[in-house]
């Protein structure tokens, strides 16, 4: 029988193992609807980009390729506010954007509209057309990104 330390450990291992996979790994891009289905499409005010200090090679990559990506996709559009925070160092800050949608892969792309409210979010290694998909009011397809 295992020890509530043990199980606790084997969880936590579980989690960082499938944090950190290679680039033929499954990546994690979902997408939340609005919490109001009226305003899909809405406009963006404001990306807020939840990424990490300290990380392993395999998450720095994920980070730095979705920040990429971000980039990409806000290239020759009007100016939206990003906001860019660290996991590790801003974690009260963090954790308030958690509350509305829970990151389970970094980085976590939270999209909000003028009123604060979640318009969409993204996690994990995401591209450039899945960002515009966001910003557009689409769904982007959830899964690995290419």
């Amino acid at each position: 029988m295992m020890r509530p330390t043990q199980g606790a450990t084997v969880t936590l291992a579980f989690l960082l193992l499938a944090g950190c996979r290679g680039p033929g790994g499954a990546a994690v891009g979902s997408d939340v609807p609005p919490a109001d289905p009226a305003g899909a499409g809405k406009d963006i005010a404001l990306i807020v980009f939840i990424g990490q200090d300290q990380a392993c090679a395999c998450t720095r990559d994920r980070i730095d390729k979705s920040w990429k990506a971000l980039q990409e996709a806000l290239a020759g559009r009007p100016k939206i506010d990003v906001h860019k925070i660290q996991w590790d160092v801003d974690e009260m800050e963090a954790e308030k954007y958690s509350a509305l949608k829970p990151v389970m892969v970094i980085p976590g792309i939270y999209f909000l509209d003028d009123k604060g409210g979640l318009a969409g979010f993204l996690q994990g290694e995401v591209t450039a057309g899945q960002i515009a998909a966001v910003m557009a009011g689409a769904a982007p397809s959830s899964g690995a990104a290419k």
